[in-house]
């Protein structure tokens, strides 16, 4: 973040410069036509007269064209090449604290919600989110954590017994919200979770889960070990949750 903010500042100036230049330039060849033209009024031929206009229109587009590309031009610069873009992950999932026996569970779907498709998100105000284009996911978010929620459910994580594969459990994912607050140093992280059964097809369970942390200094390295930490703990929170709603409909 501190890279961006650099260049743009740099970009600011140098655009802010040249457009100063230009309104200074517009502004003597005003000054100077308005001196001369008095000037020339006096006992001047028409024809002299008329070249000078015309020369000083000349003058007058220069400046104001120059203008117009400065002003044209973007001061909030893409992604350059000479500046590297990182990437970062959530790493590998924890394992699931044991809640006794429960059904097999596939992870079917995971999706994502705009603008947390691709890019790092940051909170600036309750209105304005930043895109960062120099910090980015390794894979789009909804791959990342489609991949850590199958880490997390298999046989091998989860370390305890299941029932007979006519019992699986399908899990559907939406991510909601995954973006890190400038104002608070807090990320946040928000997704719907939808559980039905595979054979019946029938809704087992529903729940929309939030959870947030602090930092002490927020960067985009901190961003996405902070969402490994909050994707740890709705993974924990939404195993109990499963197995006590199909305890329940059993």
């Amino acid at each position: 973040m501190r890279i961006i903010l650099g260049e743009m500042k740099k970009e600011i100036l140098f655009y802010a410069t040249i457009l100063l230049t230009n309104v200074i330039m517009l502004f003597r060849v005003e000054l100077h036509y308005n001196k001369v033209m008095g000037l020339l009024s006096i006992g001047v031929s028409a024809r002299t007269i008329k070249r000078y206009r015309e020369m000083m229109k000349i003058l007058r587009f220069l400046s104001i064209f120059g203008m117009m590309v400065v002003t044209g031009c973007s001061i909030f610069p893409e992604a350059q090449p000479d500046i590297p873009v990182s990437y970062f992950d959530i790493g590998t999932p924890l394992k699931i604290v044991e809640t006794g026996k429960s059904n097999k569970i596939d992870i079917q779907d995971v999706r994502t919600t705009d603008p947390y498709n691709e890019r790092m998100v940051f909170r600036s105000s309750d209105t304005h989110l930043q895109i960062d284009d120099y910090n980015r996911w390794a894979s789009a978010p909804n791959e990342m954590f489609k991949n850590y929620f199958i880490l997390a459910f298999n046989d091998g994580n989860l370390n305890k017994l299941h029932f007979q594969d006519e019992n699986r459990l399908e899990l559907y994912i939406t991510i909601m919200c995954l973006e890190a607050d400038l104002r608070t140093r807090e990320v946040r992280l928000a997704m719907f979770v939808e559980v039905k059964q595979s054979q019946l097809g029938s809704q087992l369970y529903t729940e929309i889960m939030s959870d947030s942390a602090k930092v002490d200094t927020l960067s985009a390295e901190s961003f996405a070990s902070t969402a490994k930490i909050l994707t740890d703990r709705m993974i924990n929170s939404l195993a109990k949750n499963i197995h006590v709603s199909n305890f329940r409909s059993r």
